[in-house]
């Protein structure tokens, strides 16, 4: 169930209203104004016409206020169907930018301080039939680490900045001002979950031969229940006939070992195997091949029940960094499937300010007009400044 609609936003000053009056199911927030979720508070007021576009001559310096106040979500969703006791119920959170204290119908959930993480919280307890709200509250940043001591490493446009896993170019960079933005910037959402819920899928392909390739599949689970076990099925699919190309299935038990999950009473989980693949289409970028892709699907089993599922796409392929050339000079190349790339790009910076409010045609287009101009490479600067390459 994604949580996007009836989203509500309002600022206060430190002090100005207490934490569990403004989360609580009662406090009339009529007068708020309409929020998008996933979005920013910048956003929002420019929507409302509450500040001017940061972007055009010295708006950016008039709207520094916001930066400085405390900022509030509310919604209200409905829940239809009736739970039963061993139901799991669990309120995630994709992004929140970036000190923000969640609650549920008035009780704290928890605090976060990290925006380039989701952050899942348990919430049987708390849900109940009918209306249930959501309150999400802001804090400034200078009031998380405005007292911390100066770091004594470099930190360019501001001192701050190193004490935040936040995106750094908020605080200022040589191609936008300081605009330090909050808000809920991606998907937030309700899941149920019986007795296992899929973690994490990890693929990665080991070896390419000239008739099979090898795939090592890494699955994590969180498992609310220690007695059971688990059947995975693994299978690869070809993208474009829809055909099997790989399956494997595999055991993981809560008996043979495991460690505490970040969900309340569940328990961590790990199983691999490996997928053969004969005559595997490779991945390659466009102006040396065709960029095939294949669909990975992952399901969990438990006495031929299907408990959950996921599916990401997956391309066969190997990179290789090689830094010194056949004569054992230095070199700098990249290998893909064996074979030598020259390398043709561009640095790719934050696509704006505000990302939370940036619909995915903008991504694309520019994208594809990468791809127009013969490039086969970003060198992205993401969202933490962690530079990376991004082969097209």
């Amino acid at each position: 169930m994604i949580i996007k609609d009836h989203w509500k936003l309002r600022d206060f000053r430190e002090g100005e209203a207490k934490d569990l009056e403004v989360a609580s199911p009662l406090y009339d927030d009529y007068f708020w104004m309409s929020a998008e979720v996933p979005g920013d508070v910048h956003t929002t007021l420019m929507h409302h016409g509450l500040i001017d576009d940061p972007f055009y001559g010295h708006n950016d310096q008039k709207c520094r206020w916001v930066e400085e106040r405390i900022w509030w979500y509310r919604t209200v969703f409905t829940l239809d169907e009736a739970l039963r006791p061993d139901d799991k119920m669990l309120l995630v959170f994709e992004g929140l930018d970036t000190f923000a204290t969640v609650y549920l119908n008035g009780a704290e959930l928890g605090s976060t301080d990290n925006m380039f993480i989701s952050h899942t919280f348990e919430v049987s307890r708390e849900l109940k039939p009918g209306k249930n709200v959501i309150a999400v509250k802001f804090d400034p940043v200078h009031a998380k680490v405005g007292g911390k001591a100066v770091s004594t490493f470099w930190s360019g446009f501001s001192k701050e900045r190193v004490w935040t896993r936040k995106n750094q170019s908020h605080f200022g960079w040589d191609w936008g001002p300081p605009l330090l933005c909050a808000g809920i910037w991606k998907e937030v959402r309700l899941e149920k979950y019986d007795a296992v819920r899929i973690e994490h899928v990890y693929a990665r392909t080991a070896e390419v031969g000239e008739m099979e390739a090898t795939v090592d599949i890494s699955v994590e689970l969180t498992s609310w229940d220690r007695r059971k076990t688990y059947s995975v099925l693994v299978h690869l699919l070809d993208g474009e006939s829809g055909e099997v190309a790989a399956a494997e299935t595999l055991e993981i038990s809560g008996t043979a070992g495991s460690g505490l999950s970040g969900l309340a009473g569940g328990m961590s989980l790990a199983g691999g195997t490996k997928l053969r693949v004969s005559k595997p289409k490779l991945w390659w970028t466009h102006d040396l091949g065709t960029p095939h892709l294949y669909e990975l699907r992952i399901s969990v089993h438990e006495d031929g029940i299907t408990m959950d599922k996921r599916s990401q796409k997956l391309g066969i392929r190997t990179l290789e960094l090689k830094q010194r050339d056949a004569d054992g000079k230095p070199a700098f190349t990249f290998m893909l499937n064996g074979t030598r790339v020259f390398a043709k790009g561009a640095n790719w910076i934050p696509i704006d300010s505000f990302i939370g409010a940036v619909p995915d045609v903008r991504y694309s287009r520019l994208i594809d007009m990468a791809k127009a101009a013969n490039m086969n490479m970003l060198r992205g600067l993401g969202r933490g400044d962690l530079r990376a390459g991004y082969f097209l």
